[in-house]
């Protein structure tokens, strides 16, 4: 009989860090920039797949928009977590400016984040993130109990318990719901269809973010970031916008701020490093 995973609500406590929730790499010095384009910046410069820019969720290109796990604008929060060592003491001192609070998703997936629809946990044993689809809706079906492409060992890897504290967020929306109402999901823990359809892993398990030197490029390999026309809002630190005057994301506000993927000198390094493959 396969092997398989039982969800289990994890125990936890206000007092102390989370024991296996620790960053999975060593926690990176992070007295750099602290703006929202160095967050964005950070976030092109990991969710990107075989030189394009995707949603980690679904894998889609299009309407892409930026994910905060931890509310953006719960800074008061954010400082509590920080002195119980939720979140590294060397962390932003901000939640929108931290990269490992972030993530890229797409128009169909970020909304259903950020309305607690379905949690991401981090799974020790595998070394992966999966989704749980915790309000069990149809369309999150084929989503659920899959790793989504989020690799634990990059140096801007997404905080485990920054997903554990969404986690607490969703069940307390669907309270009626209960692990028991959630299939069991088997093991080892697989990634989601689209990443191994387009074989993004490579042979030591870590993902392909530039297009191998023995494989012909193509425009489609270069980084698709859409772009709408952002709306200043109060608190604006000037970091957003393109080079010339070109639209840079939209800040709203709220639970994880939709934006589309600006440009940026680091965005046309990376596509220019994408022409010629790393």
């Amino acid at each position: 009989m396969p092997k398989t995973f039982k969800l289990e609500r994890i125990k936890w406590s206000t007092r102390s860090a989370l024991p296996g929730f620790e960053p999975r790499v060593p926690v990176p010095s992070q007295s750099g920039s602290s703006t929202t384009a160095a967050f964005y910046d950070s976030l092109y410069s990991r969710d990107v797949f075989r030189g394009i820019l995707r949603c980690v969720i679904c894998g889609g290109q299009n309407a892409l928009q930026h994910c905060y796990v931890f509310p953006e604008t719960e800074d008061e929060l954010w400082a509590e977590f920080q002195r119980i060592d939720w979140i590294p003491k060397n962390a932003k001192s901000k939640p929108r400016y931290e990269p490992r609070n972030g993530f890229i998703g797409c128009e169909n997936c970020r909304p259903r984040f950020d309305d607690y629809h379905f949690f991401i946990r981090y799974h020790k044993e595998s070394d992966k993130y999966f989704l749980v689809n915790w309000s069990q809706k149809k369309s999150l079906k084929r989503l659920h109990g899959k790793a989504i492409a989020l690799d634990p060992e990059h140096r801007s890897a997404v905080l485990p318990s920054l997903f554990l504290a969404h986690e607490e967020r969703t069940r307390g929306k669907y309270l009626t719901i209960r692990d028991n109402n959630m299939a069991p999901i088997p093991l080892p823990i697989q990634y989601q269809d689209w990443i191994v359809k387009d074989q993004l892993v490579d042979e030591n398990g870590r993902f392909q973010q530039f297009v191998p030197q023995s494989e012909p490029t193509s425009s489609s390999s270069e980084p698709q970031r859409p772009q709408k026309k952002r709306k200043r809002s109060k608190g604006d630190d000037g970091g957003h916008g393109g080079p010339g005057g070109s639209p840079g994301p939209s800040d709203r506000g709220g639970r994880g701020s939709a934006s589309g993927v600006k440009q940026s000198k680091f965005g046309r390094a990376l596509k220019d490093r994408a022409r010629i493959g790393a």
